[in-house]
C-alpha cells in the first residue's frame, strides 16, 4: 500500500506496517561573542562584538549570512550582509565614531 503524497509512505509486511515519513528541515545558526574588560563598568566594558552567521531580514522575509564586528579597541566597524546565492548586500567598513544612523545608532544618537 503506497500513499500518493511523496512525503509520507505505508508498506505492510506481515502483521507489520511500516510508516515513513520523509520531511526537510532547514537549520540557521548564528556565533555571537563578546570580549569584556570586567574592571570597567557598564556599557563600556564591552570592548569588541562579533556576530557572525544566519540573520533573517523580516522585510524581505528571506534568510542572509550576517558578519558583523564591532571593535571600540581600535575604532572600527565592520558589516557584511549577503543573500543566499552570494551576493552581496551591504558592505559598511568605517571607523566606529563615524557610524551613525544605523539600527541601533538611529535611536542613540537623534536623543
Amino acid at each position: 500500500m503506497q500513499n500518493t503524497d511523496d512525503q509520507v509512505s505505508v508498506s505492510r509486511e506481515g502483521n507489520n506496517i511500516f510508516i515513513r515519513i520523509d520531511e526537510t528541515i532547514t537549520l540557521h545558526e548564528m556565533v555571537g561573542m563578546k570580549k569584556v574588560d570586567p574592571h570597567r563598568k557598564g556599557r563600556k566594558k564591552v570592548l569588541q562584538e562579533q556576530k557572525i552567521g544566519d540573520d533573517f531580514h523580516r522585510k524581505s522575509k528571506s534568510w542572509r549570512k550576517l558578519e558583523r564586528v564591532i571593535d571600540r579597541e581600535n575604532n572600527r566597524y565592520k558589516e557584511t550582509v549577503t543573500d543566499s546565492s552570494g551576493k552581496v548586500l551591504l558592505s559598511c567598513d568605517e571607523p566606529l565614531s563615524e557610524h551613525r544612523e544605523h539600527g541601533n545608532a538611529k535611536n542613540i544618537h537623534s536623543q
